[in-house]
């Protein structure tokens, strides 16, 4: 499969980094959440190491969650504040991924990031799917 979006297509490398909690109070999980000027890479970081190639970004109780899926086995693996900086750029990143797919390289493999956007219960939330390409 060969993409070819022109200019506006996006790849980033996703280098080896050590393990990232994945069960962590609440307190631990915000101390954890850096200033990415990237979020969308880091949230895709957290899922492939979870071992999942998907997942879904959903709204509650003023919090972006993060969840990656493993068929029908979901885990958060992220939460920002709906109305901190990386939370707002989480948002404004998938929204412009809607139409268009983003190249990953990540261990080597270079996989495509597709988003889609579904209703929950009155939100928009997103999927987002990671295939080898």
């Amino acid at each position: 499969m060969e993409l070819n979006d022109g200019p506006a297509q996006q790849i980033f490398d996703l280098r080896y980094e050590p393990a990232i909690p994945m069960f962590l109070n609440p307190e631990e999980r915000d101390s954890t959440m850096t200033k990415n000027p990237d979020v969308l890479a880091e949230v895709v970081t957290r899922v492939l190491a979870a071992g999942a190639t998907e997942f879904e970004v959903e709204y509650k109780d003023g919090e972006e969650h993060v969840v990656a899926f493993n068929g029908a086995l979901g885990v958060e693996v992220a939460a920002y504040r709906s109305d901190s900086k990386d939370g707002q750029e989480l948002r404004r990143e998938l929204y412009a991924l809607k139409k268009k797919r983003r190249k990953i390289i990540h261990a080597g493999v270079e996989c495509v990031l597709r988003v889609t956007t579904f209703d929950s219960f009155g939100e928009v939330a997103f999927r987002g799917t990671i295939t080898r390409s």
